[in-house]
């Protein structure tokens, strides 16, 4: 595989003697150690040691050994196994640097060594004079027996740097169960669905690695970390043997594919890569050392049997200065750039392996000046750093940084030691950020701290209160986001709280040290912070101005009324010269006079000014008047209302539209100008004009004007000049649709009326009408309208108005109908309508009555000016004679066809009418002046 280099291992000396041989295990100078014989027909081995020079194998047997197992090599060199002697006892042994120690326990027919961990502990298994299988951990010579309760034989095969011990266990049926004994007690390891399980080993954590069998006889690897056990799974693997673990807990052994074909493998965190000598066959691994070095044996294509050491290959985790750090296996190497040579990072004199500082990973290493290096190491999962520095060897002496953030300036200034961008900011040193340079000075941030730089260098103070520098975020929310140096040779320095919108500007000396507050959390608006802003060369408060900002309100005539911050002034147009308003003295601020607001201003004669301010809640406005200097004089208008004729009459002066109805000054609204004047309204008062002009008298009462609304309910609909120079005006009463005229001189003072509270049928009004050209009251006639009843014969029967007239056909000439020399109007008498009339000889008329609600007749018989004299039918039916007998008089025609449909009736309400035949004097009641009598009562 790529990220192994192979060592291939032989024992030359006795080449061809032997069909079999592996390497168990490598130490850390490289000695490889392992074993080489034969295993005749009835499948009994016998095999020699060997220890490794290079890629050649020296057998190495204990003294008095005729089969040697050499288990296995610590990282420091000491070799141990078992071996069988010459009285075929088997032993444990132990070799420190060629001094062999026999390990047997006490009475033991033999002694299996599986293992020495870092501290020196020996562990493996015993058969006692029964051959019972115990295990057993051997420290310093003090041996401690170890069987699992209840079972039949025991074995040790792990023994961790915290003391656990990791084995198998057997029970009568002779079914395998893994083990880890903790301070005394017990815990069983079987994998669900096992029918046989066998213990590997133990790593420093805890983790226990193992194998076992299920049912269908298939073999499986598997992961114990705290009780929670996972099946090593290799794709398309039929079956997997785990065959070590070492104290960082690196797992390595083998698998065989659907194909019989058998490759190593090695599982780092969970991350499975297979492994495979180049070559081979098949491919074993037996071992794995501290360092990761993977030792065992392959087949090659002969189908010989070698050993083999498996070496990482370097790894350069990074190489920016001088020095590579180079991770080799699970150690790191401080490399001279280009070389593999070099220092292994040591810690009290050990090397440091990966994953010994639980998530801390080593990100880069540099020699520095006397010969040692500084190494950085991050922390992923809290992005903290920590920085050490070793002699020349390697060895940590010191801390430089120790778990501190990204952002730390000691990490930061570190960062050019390595050539290395440690926090991944983008900037290698501590970082350099222009928080704003528009005038001559830079305010720069570097690192946590601020300073004030002359543009174009990085020379100028730091910034500093009570002598202490000044680091983001000391002051909760506030931000520097100006700096400019001010004549002196101090510094103005501007701070911004995001939160809340407030800003602060401090002072400070040459020094940069904060001398006193210019302005202390004001808002953005403040007066004082915006003149700042000039200083600053900036729009500090992001109103698109820099300095105060001036807003034109209105620019209509001559004057601009202009808000500058929360002040008012009056400038001369095109120009920012003008004074200031001012109440008593005191200069106007925005909001001072709660809801209202200028709206307006002009230069007046005299050189004062007129201001005009409007409440928007209430629609009320207020017109000052200021001197010169715009201080307030006097009120022109207090509070009035948009309709105000004081306020519309002062829109000239303003060259404004103030109540935005839509003309500039007092409104004129023309109610009519049917005839040769208009009555016209200009704001509340009337006023008769000559058409087409502006010219004429204003409506008056009593000498006041008359103003609207003054008669509630009464509105002019109509005015005239009339003969004499004086006015005809008509009013109406909407709501009770009544009408009244009034007669003015000719200055428009109300002299008389013509008609008071008359309805729209009156007569009098309707006459009227024609003076007006207008139909006041709808009707659809200007004047008293004419209704022809009927014209069948010589005599046209009109109603004009309230009245009847007998005109003669074709003419509007003829006598009005009357009784008692009282004009008959209409509904006078109740239900009776005239329904024909005819002029008769003599000179007088025949006028028909009928009642529709009784279908009644009657027939009045006039003289010649159209007074009724008598009755000549009075009430009586449509079939009856009398009344029969007189349509002939009546010439035939539509209203004449009363044939069995009509009666007359003399019935007239709550009027009696009585009809006497009696004679009377002239000097009686009688309106008729002859023999008939209506008396009309």
């Amino acid at each position: 595989m790529s990220n192994f280099s192979f060592i291939k291992i032989d024992v030359p000396a006795a080449a061809g003697t032997y069909a079999y041989i592996s390497a168990d295990g490598v130490d850390a100078a490289g000695e490889a150690v392992g074993n080489y014989g034969n295993v005749d027909g009835e499948g009994d081995g016998t095999f020699d040691g060997f220890v490794t020079e290079g890629s050649s194998g020296i057998t190495y047997n204990p003294p008095g050994s005729t089969n040697t197992d050499v288990v296995g090599i610590t990282s420091s060199g000491e070799i141990f196994g078992d071996y069988v002697d010459n009285v075929l006892h088997q032993h444990g042994f132990v070799d420190n640097a060629g001094v062999v120690t026999k390990v047997d326990v006490f009475l033991a027919n033999s002694t299996t060594v599986d293992g020495v961990n870092g501290s020196g502990v020996i562990y493996g298994e015993f058969a006692d004079s029964s051959n019972h299988v115990h295990g057993f951990v051997d420290t310093n010579g003090s041996y401690t027996q170890i069987d699992v309760p209840g079972s039949s034989s025991t074995s040790v095969v792990g023994v961790n740097a915290s003391g656990q011990i990791a084995g198998t266990s057997t029970d009568a049926d002779g079914v395998g169960h893994g083990f880890v004994e903790s301070g005394g007690g017990f815990t069983t390891i079987d994998p669900a669905g096992s029918i046989d399980t066998s213990i590997v080993g133990i790593d420093d954590a805890g983790v226990v690695v193992g194998n076992y069998q299920d049912s269908a006889n298939n073999l499986h690897g598997f992961v114990d970390t705290n009780g929670v056990i996972t099946t090593i799974n290799i794709s398309g693997a039929t079956s997997t043997s785990i065959q070590a673990i070492n104290a960082a807990g690196e797992i390595v052994g083998y698998y065989t594919d659907s194909g019989g074909n058998v490759h190593g493998f090695v599982d780092q965190g969970g991350v499975i890569a297979s492994v495979d000598v180049p070559g081979a066959t098949e491919t074993d691994i037996i071992g794995v050392s501290a360092s990761g070095e993977i030792t065992g044996y392959f087949n090659d294509t002969s189908g010989d049997q070698h050993g083999f050491v498996g070496t990482p290959a370097p790894v350069v985790i990074e190489s920016f200065g001088s020095t590579s750090l180079t991770q080799v296996g699970e150690n790191y190497y401080f490399y001279a750039n280009g070389t593999s040579t070099g220092p292994e990072l040591s810690d009290g004199g050990s090397p440091v392996t990966a994953g010994e500082f639980s998530g801390w990973t080593p990100i880069g290493g540099e020699q520095i000046s006397g010969g040692g290096y500084d190494v950085a190491w991050k922390n992923a999962a809290t992005d903290v750093y920590t920085v050490w520095q070793t002699d020349s060897n390697g060895n940590i002496i010191s801390t430089v940084a120790s778990s501190v953030s990204g952002t730390s300036t000691t990490l930061e200034s570190l960062e050019t030691a390595f050539h290395q961008d440690l926090n991944g900011d983008g900037v290698i040193g501590i970082p350099t950020t222009v928080i704003e340079q528009a005038g001559s000075t830079s305010l720069t941030q570097v690192g946590e701290n601020y300073y004030f730089y002359a543009n174009g260098t990085s020379t100028g103070p730091e910034l500093s209160v009570g002598g202490s520098p000044v680091v983001v975020g000391e002051f909760s929310g506030w931000t520097p986001i100006g700096a400019e140096q001010i004549s002196g040779g101090g510094y103005d320095v501007a701070l911004k709280n995001a939160a809340t919108g407030a800003y602060t500007v401090w002072q400070t000396d040459s020094h940069g040290n904060v001398l006193a507050a210019v302005a202390s959390s004001v808002s953005g608006t403040s007066t004082t912070l915006e003149s700042l802003e000039t200083v600053f060369h900036q729009d500090l408060n992001g109103d698109g101005v820099i300095g105060i900002p001036a807003t034109v309100i209105e620019q209509a005539g001559s004057t601009s009324l202009t808000q500058v911050g929360e002040n008012y002034y009056f400038y001369a147009n095109g120009t920012s010269t003008g004074p200031e308003l001012s109440v008593g003295g005191s200069p106007v601020t925005v909001g001072e006079f709660s809801g209202w607001t200028p709206i307006g201003a002009e230069q007046i004669a005299g050189g004062g000014y007129d201001v005009a301010m409007k409440n928007a809640a209430t629609d009320a406005y207020t017109v000052w008047q200021t001197d010169s200097h715009g201080n307030v004089l006097t009120a022109l208008a207090s509070s009035v209302s948009g309709t105000s004729t004081t306020l519309e009459s002062l829109e000239t002066v303003f060259h404004q539209d103030l109540n935005g109805d839509g003309v500039i000054g007092i409104p004129a609204i023309v109610i009519e100008q049917a005839g040769s004047t208009s009555l016209t309204q200009v704001g509340e008062n009337y006023y008769f004009y000559a058409n087409g002009t502006s010219t004429g008298p204003e409506l008056s009462v009593g000498g006041s004007p008359v103003v609207a609304g003054e008669f509630p309910g009464w509105t002019p609909i109509g005015g005239e000049q009339i003969s004499g120079g004086g006015y005809d005006v008509a009013l109406k009463n909407a709501a009770t649709d009544a009408y009244t005229v009034w007669q003015t001189d000719g200055n428009g003072n109300v002299l008389t009326a013509l008609a008071s509270s008359v309805s729209g049928t009156s007569t009098t009004l309707e006459s009227l009408e024609t003076v007006f050209h207008q139909d006041f009251n709808g009707d659809g006639v200007i004047g008293i309208p004419t209704t022809v009843i009927e014209q069948a014969g010589s005599t046209s029967l009109t109603q004009v108005g309230e009245n009847y007239y007998f005109y003669a056909n074709g003419t509007s000439t003829g006598p009005e109908l009357s009784v008692g020399g009282s004009p008959v109007t209409a509904g006078e008498f109740p239900g009776w309508t005239p329904i024909g009339g005819e002029q008769i000889s003599g000179g007088g008329y025949d006028v028909a009555m009928k009642n529709a609600a009784t279908d009644a007749y009657t027939v009045w018989q006039t003289d010649g000016n159209g007074n009724v004299l008598t009755a000549l039918a009075s009430s009586v039916s449509g079939t009856s004679a009398t009344l029969e007998s007189l349509e002939t008089v009546f010439p035939p025609g539509p209203q004449r066809r009363w044939r069995n449909r009509h009666r007359l009736d003399r019935d007239r309400g709550d009027r009696q009418h009585r009809v006497d035949v009696e004679p009377h004097d002239s000097g009686g009641n009688d309106r008729c002046g002859g023999e008939t009598r209506i008396d009309r009562r």
